[in-house]
């Protein structure tokens, strides 16, 4: 039984395939041992006693198991549902606000000294040195902006959680080299602001 889920957990580092490997071993030593109990010289009626008694067992068992393994299942899933409709939430509050920000001070200058989408987002944005594209956010550290474009025409601007939050492409490039992580992008210019989920 232990090296059934210690082999099947180190090969998967699925904790519930390794105690389900543990378990379908458990059950066939307990086929085994209700077959070499429930024989004779045992009587024929306390033979089938045992073998009623051992397959309510097991069935129970088992029945509950696959319960237990439902339910967990649903509650990962529900849980990962969450994370990523919090990040969605979270991640278009900030973009839209950054983007809105951006479009705001474009739309409101003087006409003679005018800036472009791309010198505006720069003279207001700090990165976190002069060779990066991560934005600082104040005050908040489980999500990261990264500067992907910046034009004169458009700027575009990805968010990503720092935290591992899986997206619905497990293939997904993100833009930190990653892949199949949740990420989102506002795309700037001066006629708006576009949001997009992107994985």
């Amino acid at each position: 039984m232990a090296a059934a889920f210690v082999g099947t957990f180190s090969y998967t580092g699925d904790t519930w395939a390794a105690t389900n490997a543990a378990g379908i071993v458990s059950l066939i030593y307990l086929l085994i041992f209700l077959y070499r109990v429930a024989r004779p010289p045992l009587p024929a009626k306390w033979r089938w006693w045992t073998r009623g008694i051992g397959l309510v067992t097991i069935a129970g068992t088992t029945f509950f198991w696959a319960g237990m393994y439902s339910t967990t299942t649903w509650q990962v899933e529900t849980l990962h549902t969450i994370h990523k409709v919090i990040f969605h939430g979270v991640s278009m509050d900030l973009l839209r606000t950054k983007g809105m920000k951006i479009l705001s001070t474009y739309a409101t200058q003087n006409e003679a000294n005018k800036l472009s989408i791309g010198e505006i987002f720069r003279k207001e944005t700090t990165l976190a040195n002069p060779d990066s594209s991560i934005i600082e956010i104040a005050g908040d550290n489980r999500y990261r902006l990264f500067a992907e474009a910046v034009t004169d025409t458009h700027v575009v601007i990805v968010c990503q959680s720092i935290i591992r939050i899986d997206g619905e492409l497990t293939t997904f490039k993100n833009f930190d080299g990653r892949t199949g992580m949740t990420q989102d992008r506002v795309v700037v210019t001066k006629r708006g602001v576009a949001y997009e989920i992107q994985n």
